[in-house]
């Protein structure tokens, strides 16, 4: 079917006479999707219900094309409307469409908009590896305009993990990708994006910097919601520099422009944020009637947003501002209606978190459990892994030559878990196993299991990589740094030993999936850790050998060791090769 015109309202005309009066299934289901796609693409309204007609007839007609392209529209739809459970079903079942297409670039767009919406849901690990796989296939096709995305959500969901460097790293990448593309509206984005993460690092002056770019390419494209926030952006910059001629510049724009398209959270936000202004002593504007009209109307605003999480702010800033000017009543007030509000938006954010599961469940009942045993495989066990599985091996065993083990156990943990509930032992268990798991992804590292307080992790397999002693080695001095930063008085240490050699690796059984690994390395290096020292990583000769051209080691001397008698042991010395 040809393009009509390159104007955008003629084809979603011509594409709306042919949904209307074809009465041939397949074109009609082919308008449907392309008509979706228009919208979504332009950021206009999509017609749900057509997306959904053509999705049910695509499906009787088993049309893979077509319950792609409508599966997605319909993802995106819900995507945007913030459910992102029903957007998962709808995304899972355009991916699986996806492998019926020639082009494999098709596959990847699903991949990513899993990833996109996972990373919304805060379920981090999923999204990075969705995205991995998105970007790896995009980067061997060469497909630039689904790159430049999956860069971006990578590094939003860095972001949101406050690892700041590695997220302005991928907005970078992101950035320069836009440019060659001559993608100016997505070159914004994500320059104010760094501006935020910026901000978020309080690096002001070069936040504004970035606002400031980003500002001048949106005035260039007269788009007036990228204006508004850019110009949000700065005025809250320019308000932590105290710089208030500059903020309130600023603020005032981004709410003329707010009000005028009708867009009340940007409004409710930035009216917030004006009013703190007023209300400040310090300001040199202080105007306590001013302040109070502005924190109403920004009230009011989110009230008419339907948004628990956008209400939060306005309520706390004016239990702020009663408690400052000493209206006691009108304190007591709305600080009852801010604690309330946050309790529901946490409440929500649980929701939210247990989204993934709900997709599962969805994905069990409407798609049948195998897709449900496909998403659990892959949380459990290492992609490759997980994928042998799904193809109907029940044993796979391999032999690694070459791999790195690091087995590391919390020095006073139990002497500390004795002074503290069960609840705190077992959060402050979860929080440090998640820090170590994120630094496994970063320092591309497989974990293999926690044995109490006790972590296992590899590198070299189930992808044999030739830098494997160097990947464990910064896994292990990031793994030291994060319990010192956890535990500062020292009342909990780690103590951490490395060996490298032959492994083997493998899954057996078909109940209870569990990859594990077996051999004398495996037994050396954990034999490294129990013999070790607190706040220190004891590694074998061998190890020592892989590395010594870039890390520094310290000789601690021949131990002996069960069963094998005594080993020539070193020290990494951390501190130094941070």
């Amino acid at each position: 079917m040809a393009n009509p015109s390159e104007n955008i309202q003629e084809q979603l005309a011509y594409y709306e006479s042919i949904i209307l009066k074809s009465t041939d299934a397949k074109e009609r289901v082919h308008a449907i999707g392309r008509y979706g796609t228009i919208c979504l693409t332009n950021r206009m309204h999509v017609n749900l219900e057509w997306s959904k007609e053509g999705l049910e007839l695509a499906r009787q007609l088993k049309y893979h094309d077509g319950i792609r392209n409508c599966a997605s529209v319909c993802g995106y739809y819900y995507a945007v409307h913030g459910d992102f459970a029903t957007s998962q079903e709808y995304f899972f079942e355009a991916l699986e469409a996806g492998k019926h297409s020639d082009n494999i670039t098709d596959y990847s767009a699903m991949l990513g908009n899993i990833a996109a919406n996972f990373e919304q849901m805060g379920s981090f690990e999923q999204s990075i590896n969705y995205v991995k796989q998105a970007i790896e296939i995009n980067e061997k096709h060469n497909a630039k305009h689904l790159l430049v995305r999956n860069l971006a959500v990578m590094a939003n969901v860095y972001y949101a993990l406050e690892q700041y460097d590695k997220s302005k790293e991928y907005f970078e990448k992101a950035t320069i990708l836009a440019k060659e593309l001559n993608n100016q509206s997505a070159v914004a984005m994500y320059v104010g994006n760094i501006g935020h993460v910026e901000h978020a690092q309080k690096n002001y002056q070069s936040a504004i910097n970035h606002f400031s770019e980003a500002l001048a390419i949106n005035e260039s494209l007269n788009l007036d919601m990228g204006i508004a926030n850019n110009n949000g952006s700065l005025g809250k910059a320019y308000h932590e520099l105290q710089e208030y001629d500059h903020a309130f510049a600023h603020l005032e724009r981004a709410i003329e422009i707010s009000k005028r398209t009708n867009v009340k959270a940007s409004a409710s936000n930035h009216l917030c944020e004006l009013g703190s202004i007023y209300a400040d002593a310090n300001s040199g504007y202080f105007d306590s009637e001013k302040a109070e009209q502005l924190l109403l109307e920004a009230l009011a605003y989110a009230q008419s947003t339907d948004s628990k999480s956008v209400l939060l702010k306005p309520l706390q800033t004016l239990s702020k501002f009663y408690r400052q000017t000493k209206n006691w009543e009108k304190f007591a007030e709305y600080i009852d209606k801010a604690h309330e509000t946050e309790k529901e938006v946490r409440n929500a954010e649980s929701i939210k978190a247990a989204t993934g599961y709900e997709v599962q469940k969805k994905l069990a009942t409407e798609e049948g459990a195998r897709k449900a045993t496909e998403k659990i495989l892959h949380n459990i066990l290492p992609q490759s892994i997980a994928e042998r599985i799904k193809n109907g091996e029940e044993k796979i065993i391999q032999k690694f030559d070459n791999a790195s083990v690091l087995f590391a156990d919390m020095v006073g943990f139990t002497k500390w878990s004795e002074q503290h509930t069960v609840d705190e032992v077992a959060e402050t268990l979860n929080q440090l196993f998640n820090l170590f798991d994120e630094l496994a992804t970063e320092h591309g590292v497989e974990k293999i299991k926690t044995i109490g307080d006790a972590y296992m992790c590899v590198a070299g397999l189930p992808e044999p990589c030739f830098d494997h002693a160097e990947r464990i080695a910064l896994m292990a001095i990031a793994m030291l740094q994060k319990v010192k930063e956890n535990f500062p008085n020292g009342e909990i240490k780690l103590r951490i030993g490395i060996h490298s050699g032959e492994v083997i690796a493998g899954v057996l059984g078909k109940n209870k999936y569990a990859y594990d690994l077996w051999g004398d390395t495996v037994n050396t290096a954990s034999r490294m850790e129990s013999h070790g020292a607190e706040n220190k990583i004891q590694v074998s000769d061998i190890f020592k050998n892989l590395l010594s051209d870039k890390f520094t080691f310290e000789e601690r001397g021949e131990i002996e060791l069960k069963g094998k008698g005594k080993m020539k042991t070193w020290f990494l010395i951390a501190e130094e090769t941070l």
